[in-house]
């Protein structure tokens, strides 16, 4: 089943961001530079989830941020305008399906205005599992020999089996006890 998984932007590799904060937990692009990038892979189980950003709002100006997964780009957000130079904020990315390995990649961009200069900071991205996982049991049943059946000697035993998400195995127990195992369908054994 897939869980919320946490990427620390400063873990991240990082080109033109500068790490900063009390804890050294944020990423922002210094003034000597306009725009910086982080690079990682999804750690994540494959699903589905919804990409939430939690950064630093500015209050002299609205920094961009990037959002590209699996070399695509998906968004870019405006930070909103804070009224204090470090107002955390949550910016509600897309929902998106990620296999483990995927690359994520943000790219951030300062902006100058009137009032100052305004940093592209980033704290982490949390993808938000909204796949359940696997709660539906598996189907099976014995196809042969038959419900009641008077058997002797070496016979095939057979079953079918079914799931929501696929089968990988049917194991065959005699007496409580392991007999045999089969991956491949038509399941059985003698």
């Amino acid at each position: 089943t897939p869980g919320n998984v946490v990427m620390e932007a400063e873990q991240m590799a990082l080109t033109g961001y500068a790490i900063e904060g009390s804890n050294g937990d944020l990423i922002m692009v210094p003034a000597s530079l306009t725009t910086g990038t982080g690079l990682g892979s999804f750690p994540g189980s494959t699903g589905t989830y919804s990409i939430v950003i939690h950064a630093i709002a500015e209050s002299d100006g609205q920094p961009l941020l990037e959002l590209w997964v699996g070399g695509l780009h998906q968004t870019t957000f405006v930070y909103p305008l804070g009224t204090s130079s470090w107002q955390p904020i949550t910016i509600q990315g897309p929902t998106l399906a990620l296999a483990a390995g995927t690359e994520i990649k943000i790219i951030g961009t300062r902006v100058t205005t009137a009032l100052g200069s305004a940093h592209a900071r980033g704290d982490d991205l949390t993808f938000v599992a909204t796949t359940p996982g696997d709660t539906t049991a598996p189907l099976c049943s014995i196809t042969s020999p038959a419900n009641g059946a008077n058997v002797s000697g070496t016979l095939t035993v057979a079953a079918s089996a079914s799931d929501t998400v696929g089968v990988t195995r049917v194991d065959f127990y005699v007496d409580g006890a392991l007999a045999s195992t089969d991956t491949t369908s038509p399941y059985s054994f003698s």
